[in-house]
């Protein structure tokens, strides 16, 4: 399954390479000049879930050049005017960012936005034991369950006394990653993924969701959760993630073969869109 998903991103991620070089030809003058900076090169800005696509599109076009940083800074830099999207920079990001800024009251320039160019769904990771007692006891693994057991017991979930709090990490929202994580964690509580505002208002999802994100505050740190999971494993015991993320990261983790990783219901996705 890994394999396949990682094959379904390369293969989106070739044809966002093309879109990317189309774009560079299409600002090239009549004298064969091209667009982008003063060394030519166009400075592709993205989110850090997306940091490996965009590091494999830097090494195998040197016409590219990658800046990484959360989605809400690069919005609140359009904003301010210290960003600029023009023939020499674009905006990579995971998730409708022109949208969002706006809706949180930045006066973000009007973007052209490409069509979806990848999509990867927010996924749920911890140890296959405490992962059998997340299902175990809910059913399926989802955040309501879990958020219910946030800074309790994993005996209240079925699990061992030694395994201490539950401890739960999920990203900050600033990001493209961590907004449709997050939004993942209310759809499961409440049961849909078009919830609106006023979903959250009610007693039951408020609390619930101060809780969740209070143990997730507590337990956050300098890197995204799910990196935090993999350098110190003892540090949180179930962790949110983009599926690419975790797809990436993965590969390469000593401990890959202890960890599961599933897609919750209701589903919620990320969807990259170039914006320029």
């Amino acid at each position: 399954m890994k394999r396949l998903l990682a094959l379904v991103a390369a293969l989106a991620m070739v044809g966002l390479a093309i879109v990317l070089r189309g774009l560079i030809d299409d600002d090239s003058g009549d004298d064969g000049s091209s667009g982008g900076g003063d060394d030519g090169r166009l400075t592709l800005v993205c989110g850090p879930e997306l940091l490996a696509a965009c590091d494999s599109l830097e090494a195998g076009d040197d016409g590219i050049a990658v800046t990484i940083e959360d989605e809400a800074e690069t919005a609140a830099r359009l904003a301010d005017g210290s960003l600029v999207l023009d023939t020499e920079t674009a905006w990579l990001a995971a998730g409708p960012w022109p949208d969002i800024a706006a809706s949180q009251g930045l006066d973000v320039p009007d973007l052209a936005g490409s069509e979806v160019l990848a999509h990867t769904p927010a996924v749920i990771v911890a140890r296959n034991d405490r992962m059998e007692a997340i299902n175990s006891a809910c059913g399926s693994a989802n955040w309501s369950c879990i958020g219910d057991a946030a800074g309790g017991q994993w005996t209240d979930l079925g699990g061992e006394a030694a395994w201490g709090r539950v401890e739960v990490g999920l990203p900050d929202p600033d990001s493209g990653g961590g907004t449709v994580a997050v939004n993942q964690a209310v759809a499961s509580r409440v049961g849909r993924t078009d919830f609106a505002t006023n979903d959250l208002d009610v007693p039951e999802v408020e609390d619930w969701f101060e809780t969740l994100a209070a143990e997730s505050k507590d337990n956050a740190s300098s890197i995204s959760p799910l990196s935090q999971f993999l350098r110190v494993p003892g540090s949180l015991g179930v962790v949110g993630a983009l599926e690419a993320e975790a797809i990436s990261q993965l590969e390469s983790a000593a401990v890959a073969d202890e960890l599961a990783t599933t897609v919750p219901e209701p589903s919620s996705n990320a969807e990259v869109r170039l914006w320029a």
